[in-house]
């Protein structure tokens, strides 16, 4: 069997910016709700999900990171409202959003998809939504009302300013009481 690392490509974000989503998570508990919430130490912006790859084929990424990094400008974002997947009426996975300069955030997103494309990694299947995903609903939840009202009638904005200066290679080991993930490459940008 080959030695293989799952790896994902992501925007950390700051212990603060954790720390108020993890109060607006915090708020959103409810224990008769069957969800499976995130850790704080584990939120981030996916940018894009790899899967399992060899030692070899995460060399070939991290050039390709790094080359996207390097051509890029910081910006910064406002992390700020709520919203599910695939919609509020049918929730399955609870996230908050990015809000300001969301458009340079895809525009990384987009640049690597390109890279990863050209490297022989799948196309997205659905649009990008910049996000940071809260919790997952598990399947035997049927209380979907209850969730829904619970997003929009969120008492508080949450306004969390994240610097995007760099991106992260990440991987992902996968554990009986959740992802574990750590960093397996930073690459910061260019005219930081």
């Amino acid at each position: 069997m080959k030695d293989t690392k799952r790896v994902f490509i992501a925007v950390e974000l700051s212990d603060v910016v954790q720390g108020k989503l993890d109060k607006a998570q915090n708020m959103l508990r409810d224990c008769s709700l069957n969800i499976k919430w995130v850790e704080k130490e584990n939120f981030h912006i996916t940018l894009k999900f790899l899967g399992d790859l060899t030692k070899a084929e995460i060399m070939e990424v991290k050039e390709e990171v790094a080359a996207i990094a390097k051509k890029s400008l910081p910006f910064d974002i406002i992390i700020d409202g709520l919203g599910a997947f695939p919609n509020i009426e049918y929730p399955k996975v609870i996230w908050a959003g990015v809000e300001k300069n969301k458009r340079q955030l895809i525009n990384v997103h987009e640049a690597i998809e390109t890279r990863m494309f050209d490297l022989g990694f799948e196309e997205e299947k659905h649009d990008y939504t910049p996000h940071i995903t809260l919790g997952r609903v598990r399947k035997k939840e049927k209380n979907y009302e209850l969730i829904s009202e619970k997003i929009e009638k969120f008492p508080f904005e949450i306004q969390a300013r994240q610097i995007v200066d760099k991106i992260t290679v990440m991987k992902s080991k996968l554990t009986p009481q959740g992802p574990i993930y750590s960093p397996v490459a930073e690459f910061e940008f260019g005219n930081k």
